[in-house]
């Protein structure tokens, strides 16, 4: 859609930062949590910084919200009755003319009974990550550099 290009392909980070929006629902979760995540929709990237990544097949937000003292002592909260909640997360397009509504879902996801003593350490994690394939020229270099370690090891 026309909405969906112009926050795509636009490299104006306050155009994104006033229509992309997060709307948060706690499920499950305890009273002091349900009491201060607002089941609202946000502009989020007005309450915080945040920058945007794009390739051929995906587009990626990195929101800073231990920047905001208002999210951060959220966050603390949460982290600490992380493995009681559950929690939906969708974002959607904000719609300003008549033309862009009703507004559609973009993406959305549910997290939940997170367990953080199960995590390991930021570089373990880095160094053992599952690469995502975007492209087939990557995927033959991935290739082309897996067959040379093959050799290497023989």
């Amino acid at each position: 859609t026309k909405l969906l290009d112009l926050v795509l392909n636009c490299n104006d980070k306050t155009i994104r930062n006033n229509r992309m929006k997060l709307i948060p629902r706690i499920v499950e979760g305890p009273y002091p949590v349900k009491r201060v995540v607002e089941n609202r929709p946000v502009l989020l990237g007005n309450k915080v910084s945040q920058t945007y990544y794009r390739g051929t097949n995906y587009f990626e937000i990195d929101s800073r919200v231990d920047e905001s003292m208002v999210a951060a002592s959220i966050i603390k909260l949460c982290h600490r009755f992380a493995k009681r909640i559950v929690v939906d997360m969708a974002w959607t397009i904000q719609g300003e003319e008549f033309d862009e509504l009703p507004e559609r879902l973009l993406c959305g996801c549910t997290v939940s009974n997170m367990d953080f003593s199960k995590c390991k350490d930021l570089k373990y994690e880095m160094e053992n990550c599952q690469k995502l394939i975007y492209d087939s020229q990557q995927q033959n270099n991935n290739n082309n550099n897996n067959n040379d370690e093959e050799k290497e090891n023989k």
